[in-house]
């Protein structure tokens, strides 16, 4: 038989040591007393409160520029261009092609000055999301805090500006952050505090997020002074952008997640990212033989369903030519037919029936047709906040 001998300790020293080296929360999270505090310490669940901040969905312009005007255009899904004037800036999804984008993405959102622009104090150049009420759904009395990240690379250095609002442009935090070296990728974080104001509820705007490109002071607030009711879609002395002929920026990898805490960016398959998008818009590009009901001597029917549902009622609208890019083909006279009106009608979150009017020669209600859409054309759904 062998006798092992070990010396005496003190149990309840032994016990209080195992919560000095949890690592990092640990100690948080082995004191939290629900399951929902657990998760709130780690980020888990989905987190990105905003929708294509990778710059992967592009149904509009599938990577092709477009300047931004005063009438408040999307370039990329889900990411709203405003300026007081037209074409001083640009728009576009690039991939690696145009530049390496940070380690996991493949796009980003490349805007270009177009001219040197002088920012007056009415001005306002600003690349911006709106957030549904729905995507932000426990902050009707909102003392939260709300965490953005981002990657952006510019040729300009300096202090930029941006401003996260809520309650439908009543509250505005006005922020700012540095780049330091021109034509290289750096990670920026900001807090945004709990306002103690309400978000909205339900599918309307709940609140916005902006980059500043330019602001002039009708448009900016201190960065430092917190929230304020004063219109602010930037901070003052912050980078005029398009101050500079030919300047670029590069943005992607944007995230906003509930808490003081920035953690890696939530990574979605193309396809879900996709519909989330289409919530919003819903582009229909190249088809053949969509089957109409004709259902008078001048007008035929036909019916698409949305591959999700949309956020409301969309409106409807088309690029292309009618009886070009767009035809509609009646049998009977084995050709296409010339036709006046693409019209949109019982139209819900979750389908849109389309007419096409004004059909000549006549034809017989009660036979079928079909429409027919080349590349040069495409139909369009927006239910953009």
């Amino acid at each position: 038989m062998t006798r092992v001998n070990k010396p005496s300790f003190n149990l309840r020293e032994k016990l209080s040591e195992l919560t000095s080296k949890f690592g990092l929360k640990g100690t948080e999270l082995a004191r939290a007393e629900t399951v929902q505090d657990a998760r709130n310490l780690i980020s888990a669940g989905r987190r990105n409160i905003l929708i294509n901040g990778a710059m992967n969905v592009d149904q509009r312009n599938d990577g092709a520029s477009m300047n931004a005007t005063t009438a408040a255009e999307y370039g990329l899904d889900r990411w709203r261009t405003v300026s007081s004037a037209s074409d001083k800036w640009s728009v576009k999804r690039v991939d690696r092609a145009d530049t390496t984008p940070p380690e996991g993405f493949c796009n980003s959102m490349k805007i270009t000055s177009l001219a040197a622009t002088t920012v007056g104090t009415a001005d306002y150049y600003v690349i911006q999301q709106r957030i549904e009420g729905n995507t932000l759904p426990g902050f009707s009395n909102s003392q939260t805090p709300i965490t953005v990240s981002f990657w952006i690379r510019s040729s300009l250095t300096g202090t930029y500006g941006g401003a996260w609002t809520n309650v439908g442009y009543v509250q505005y935090y006005p922020f700012q952050f540095t780049i330091n070296s021109a034509n290289t990728w750096e990670y920026k974080t900001i807090t945004i505090p709990g306002s103690g104001n309400n978000y909205i509820d339900g599918n309307s705007q709940s609140a916005v997020f902006m980059i500043s490109l330019g602001v002039g002071t009708n448009y900016s607030e201190p960065a430092s002074g917190g929230w304020t009711s004063q219109l602010a879609f930037g901070a003052d002395n912050s980078v005029d952008f398009v101050g500079t002929n030919g300047a670029t920026m590069y943005l992607t990898g944007v995230q906003a997640e509930v808490g003081n805490n920035a953690t890696d960016f939530e990574f979605m398959h193309y396809g879900e990212e996709l519909l989330l998008c289409q919530r919003y818009f819903y582009l229909k590009k190249t088809f053949n033989a969509k089957a109409m009901w004709i259902y008078s001597s001048s007008g035929a029917s036909t019916q698409f369903d949305f591959p999700t549902e949309m956020r409301a009622n969309p409106t409807f609208s088309y690029t292309g030519t009618l009886a070009s890019g767009i035809n509609f083909y009646y049998g009977p006279f084995a050709n296409y037919l010339t036709f006046t009106g693409l019209i949109a009608s019982s139209v819900s979150g979750q389908s849109s029936r389309i007419n096409v009017t004004g059909i000549t020669p006549a034809v017989t209600a009660g036979y079928a047709g079909g429409l027919y859409m080349n590349t040069s054309a495409d139909l369009r759904w927006s239910a953009e906040l």
